[in-house]
């Protein structure tokens, strides 16, 4: 991911307009002025041997960060080694969704090999959810056949079997070059899960399925159905 240790360059800035350069630069110049105090007041707390309590929290990248991060990991920037995007990060745009932005970025990159996908979210509407099996297999058909240490594919309670068994069809694959793949608590079906067991290349808690409740409408139908026959 890009780092506010670095500098902007233009030549990733080709798809923002002017109102976003001008942000990005001023949100970049931000934050490493904050970096700067922060490492100041540390030396100064080591210098005079201060106790100090340091937060290891991890801060969500602000939407320009990652479509600049994005536009290195398309051009296939060999710094750009991981994509680190998790449930804290920004809910994308519905006409820019994640799963849409993931397939432009990667069709053609090869170094990036270390991708961590656990919960974000794109707008639908006016709420915001996880990948449906559509969209989640749009993104593991760009995966199938690259170079990737680590997989994380997780928090996404939209998917069903059919996403789950797609993963294992991948990772049995005698050509697939995946290394681990991380998928959290998932309610999938016994022999699927015994696909991940063999492969030994699949982390995973398996958990029920959790029940969906009747709408009021179904419930009220239902109750009326029942009347009748009494």
């Amino acid at each position: 991911m890009f780092d506010i240790s670095e500098s902007i360059e233009e030549g990733y800035l080709w798809n923002f307009s002017s109102a976003e350069r001008r942000r990005f630069y001023s949100q970049h110049q931000e934050k490493q002025a904050s970096m700067q105090q922060y490492n100041a007041k540390l030396l100064t707390m080591v210098a005079t041997d201060e106790p100090a309590i340091f937060g290891n929290d991890d801060h969500p990248s602000s939407p320009l960060e990652i479509k600049y991060t994005l536009n290195r990991i398309h051009m296939n920037d060999p710094r750009e080694t991981e994509l680190l995007l998790n449930a804290i990060d920004p809910v994308a745009p519905k006409q820019e969704p994640y799963p849409k932005k993931l397939v432009w970025a990667f069709e053609d990159n090869t170094f990036c090999q270390r991708v961590v996908l656990n919960g974000i979210r794109s707008r639908d509407g006016w709420s915001s959810r996880g990948f449906n099996d559509e969209e989640a297999s749009d993104v593991l058909d760009v995966f199938s056949d690259k170079k990737l240490t680590e997989l994380t594919f997780a928090s996404f309670p939209l998917l069903t079997d059919e996403t789950y068994l797609k993963i294992a069809n991948i990772v049995s694959r005698p050509d697939n070059r995946w290394t681990h793949v991380t998928l959290g608590h998932i309610p999938v079906a016994p022999d699927i899960a015994d696909m991940y067991n063999r492969t030994g290349k699949v982390s995973y808690t398996r958990i029920a399925r959790p029940r969906t409740s009747k709408s009021f409408f179904s419930r009220l139908f239902h109750r009326g159905q029942t009347n009748e026959r009494s």
